[in-house]
């Protein structure tokens, strides 16, 4: 590439003028020397002696020199070019870099996004294609979920973003209790799992088992990946070793033994700072119910009725089936008064199940008794020494509730020892 500030034809015709003018001078100097060196003697000029000469001779041969350098550039090519510039390749070469560059660079953004596009097709067939719903959720919001996922929930895969992972939890103390659970085994660096209540978009309810994790466990704001599978739907884990052992057959609750042994290791191991409520729960008028439907449609209640107990509990709760009609809650962390209102919750979405049968509605009505843990040492008044006692106040309270005429909910007395008097 050319220097601007000093144009080569400039220079070429500077030097030639400078050649041209001291071969001019040459000649004239020669002419002047060979006069003086021949002609000196014969004219016998005054003062032209033999330095004199060898001067002049010495300027002829200078003269010589410079007319042979001007007859050698008047015969030069015409239209050569000039010697080659050695930074021109170079310049050359990084001209033709650049074009490259800004070539590639054209076309670079085009090629690079069909990639992406291509990854991240793959990457959404690989999603649908588990057989686990997954989704994913940063700042407590769905960004997106796979196709099971949202037929876990009830929702189509657009409708689901935006909202947050806590509102497809059935009970309404999900959000503090599990976001707690979850931050914990966060913490710890651990991957959250339970078996939990989801509530559908259509209001029906089901029984999943969550699990959650970082995406990056040392940069929380990447995000959390849930996976979900609803048990419902997962007959094989009935057939699980020991699953049996723990859970009625009917309604998949845990069964009286089991409750029991959740109740004694509360008691073991909770702090003793920690206050827990226990809920007895009964169905009134399930025998007549059972006796006009049909035992299908009583087993059918028995599972709703246990399906909406599953909707109303928090995350680390447990509730049982202890036999017939009769159902218990384990509540930790909670006290009696907020029990109470959930009692209360209960009874009204209890007294709504029922089938129509022959022309008339057929429905039930619940009795809840409530009983908070008592854990003063002793034996005084309201101490709660085993799990059966704890049992044995609930039930005291849910005897005292159906029996004073208006059913509803009743709070256990602190008594020294729990005593039934059934009537006549």
């Amino acid at each position: 590439m050319n220097d601007l500030r000093t144009p080569p034809h400039r220079s070429a015709s500077g030097l030639a003028s400078l050649i041209g003018l001291f071969g001019a001078a040459g000649v004239a100097v020669l002419l002047a020397s060979v006069a003086l060196a021949v002609g000196g003697p014969l004219l016998d000029l005054p003062g032209l002696q033999w330095d004199a000469r060898t001067w002049a001779l010495g300027a002829a041969v200078g003269g010589c020199v410079a007319l042979l350098l001007l007859l050698a550039w008047l015969l030069r090519e015409p239209g050569a070019p000039a010697a080659a510039d050695p930074a021109r390749p170079a310049e050359r070469a990084q001209a033709g870099a650049a074009a490259g560059v800004a070539s590639q660079s054209s076309t670079y953004p085009a090629a690079q996004a069909a990639a992406q596009a291509a990854t991240q097709a793959q990457l959404r067939a690989l999603v649908q294609a588990v057989p686990q719903g997954l989704a994913f959720s940063r700042e407590r919001r769905f960004e997106w979920a796979n196709a099971l996922f949202c037929d876990h929930m009830g929702w189509a895969g657009g409708e689901l973003l935006g909202r947050s992972p806590y509102d497809l939890f059935s009970s309404v103390n999900a959000d503090d209790s599990l976001g707690g659970a979850v931050r914990t085994a966060f913490a710890a660096g651990q991957v959250y799992a339970g078996d939990l209540p989801f509530r559908r978009r259509d209001g029906s309810r089901f029984i999943g088992r969550l699990q959650a994790r970082h995406v990056n466990p040392g940069d929380p704001s990447a995000g959390t990946l849930w996976q979900l599978d609803d048990l419902s739907a997962r007959p094989a884990d009935v057939a699980a070793p020991g699953w049996a052992a723990r859970h009625d057959p009917l309604t998949r609750l845990l069964n009286r033994a089991a409750f029991e042994a959740a109740l004694a290791a509360w008691l073991q191991q909770a702090p003793a700072s920690q206050t827990a409520t226990l809920l007895h729960v009964d169905l009134d008028g399930f025998k007549a119910y059972n006796e006009a439907a049909g035992r299908d449609a009583g087993d059918a209640l028995l599972r709703a009725a246990a399906d909406t107990l599953q909707a109303h509990v928090r995350a680390g709760d447990a509730v049982a089936r202890l036999d017939g009609d009769t159902y218990a809650l384990l509540l930790p962390g909670c006290v009696a008064a907020v029990a109470m209102q959930l009692g209360q919750r209960l009874r009204t979405e209890l007294a709504g199940l029922g089938v129509s049968h022959q022309g008339r509605r057929l429905s039930v009505s619940a009795t809840v008794g409530v009983a908070e843990i008592d854990r003063r040492s002793g034996s005084g008044p309201g101490s709660t020494a085993t799990a059966s006692d704890w049992l044995a106040r609930g039930h005291a309270a849910w005897y005292e509730a159906k029996y004073a005429g208006a059913g509803g909910v009743r709070l256990a007395a602190p008594l020294t020892r729990v005593a039934l008097v059934l009537p006549a």
